[in-house]
């Protein structure tokens, strides 16, 4: 059984958590601001966004690599707030700077907290799943900002990310626990890592499939967020309790109905995206587990995965994947892979 966080634990958790949604909204007020405010030609835009997300996604397991032979998470943090609020201040000047620098910075974060969480309880999932939950409201507040920020709404961000860099460097000193790194990787483990790895790859795609009409309200859009969030915050909770492979099975199979029938039903909608949701912590430790030692590695791999399922919008295939039968099909596909590479875990912990 995994152990419980004591109270400076649990801080730089809560704290690594919030800076999260911060840097996501920072990053995404960059990209939307762009859109909103600069006029610059449609094509030059999602060229931009494209570029983005390869790097805030893509470099992901080679920074992972880095950070887990160094292994100071408080001090990539601090880099990549300082990074992004530089970020701000050229946005007006050099887009194109601007949005290379984000990607970065979003990357390097990603990987010092998602490290962190992953190392504060090994094999337990509640932590990292604590750490990504604020994610989907960073993008929410970020996309807000962008459109409806004025003129001065980067420099008070900039100053807010400054002033969190300060708060994270305050954080009381915690002791992560010491997994040591075996010889090889076995050829099973690689097996049951490239499983999930696709699950997670599809899953990344169910989310361009699925179509809200209804989230045009900004209202709903917030509940539907705050969902998200919920859902990958209890994830990992419910599988530290009730196992994985139970919680996976049970969410994702619940999912399908309420994701067919959301577009209409507005509280299935919402329902099927907090199933949907609760599978992600759980991919992340089960990586991890994989990987014994190489916590950053293993969470930048997730990372790209998810970039890989961002791949057909960007070849422009959005109209092969809105079927419904599509959809019922990818989810069940994710299950099969995911399932079968949580190998033979069964247990509360290990």
């Amino acid at each position: 059984m995994g152990k419980s966080l004591n109270y400076r634990e649990s801080l730089n958790l809560g704290g690594f958590a919030f800076v999260h949604g911060l840097v996501d909204a920072v990053c995404c007020a960059i990209l939307v601001g762009l859109y909103a405010k600069e006029h610059l030609p449609l094509p030059v835009l999602e060229s931009m966004a494209v570029m983005y997300n390869i790097l805030a996604f893509g470099l992901q397991p080679i920074l992972g690599m880095i950070s887990d032979r160094f292994q100071n998470w408080r001090m990539q943090a601090i880099i990549s707030l300082i990074m992004i609020a530089f970020a701000l201040t050229v946005t007006y000047f050099s887009p194109w700077i601007a949005v290379i620098i984000a990607g970065i910075g979003n990357a390097i974060f990603h990987i010092a907290g998602g490290s962190m969480s992953l190392r504060l309880n090994p094999e337990r999932a509640s932590a990292p799943g604590i750490f990504v939950a604020p994610g989907a409201l960073g993008l929410l507040a970020g996309s807000w900002l962008g459109k409806h920020g004025g003129d001065s709404i980067h420099l008070y961000l900039g100053i807010g990310l400054i002033l969190t860099s300060v708060l994270l460097w305050k954080l009381p000193q915690i002791e992560l626990v010491d997994i040591p790194r075996p010889a090889r990787v076995s050829s099973k483990k690689i097996y049951l890592l490239l499983a999930i790895l696709i699950s997670i790859s599809i899953r990344s795609l169910v989310g361009f499939m699925v179509s809200f009409p209804w989230k045009s309200s900004f209202a709903l859009m917030l509940i539907l967020t705050l969902a998200i969030s919920i859902g990958k915050g209890l994830g990992g909770i419910l599988a530290d309790h009730c196992g994985r492979k139970k919680i996976v099975t049970i969410a994702l199979l619940a999912s399908i109905p309420c994701l067919l029938l959301g577009s209409s039903i507005v509280w299935l909608g919402i329902l099927g995206m907090l199933l949907f949701n609760l599978t992600m912590p759980i991919t992340l430790v089960a990586a991890a587990s994989l990987l014994k030692g190489k916590p950053g590695f293993a969470f930048g791999l997730t990372c790209l995965a998810l970039l890989i399922g961002y791949c057909p919008i960007v070849f422009g295939y959005q109209s092969l994947i809105r079927h419904p039968l599509a959809l019922v099909i990818a989810i069940i596909i994710s299950l099969f892979f995911l399932y079968n590479g949580l190998g033979n875990y069964s247990s509360q912990s290990r």
